[in-house]
């Protein structure tokens, strides 16, 4: 049997995609938003990224939070410095 722990209201659409780490969880939606919200509390904290077309997909690895959109695009954010390193257009 499952039981609710936390409860996440925040996004205005579907929520697509979590990452968990550690304290952290990552999400991203319809809405076009990718943040980040404290696991212990439900709280979000100040990473909020505004994506031109609909995140489908997160991942976090050593500091760097991969996005990829329903365009094909991909970004790749440093979340210590809360910006861009890389950018791929993966369709015309």
């Amino acid at each position: 049997m499952f039981k609710r722990t936390l409860k996440i209201s925040g996004h205005s659409g579907a929520v697509y995609d979590c990452f968990v780490d550690e304290d952290k969880i990552y999400s991203c939606g319809a809405d076009k938003i990718v943040t980040r919200w404290n696991l212990n509390t439900g709280e979000q904290d100040d990473l909020v990224i505004k994506t031109d077309t609909t995140p489908y997909s997160i991942e976090l690895s050593d500091n760097h939070l991969f996005i990829g959109l329903s365009s094909g695009d991909l970004h790749i954010i440093d979340i210590k410095k809360k910006e861009e390193v890389k950018f791929y257009q993966q369709h015309q």
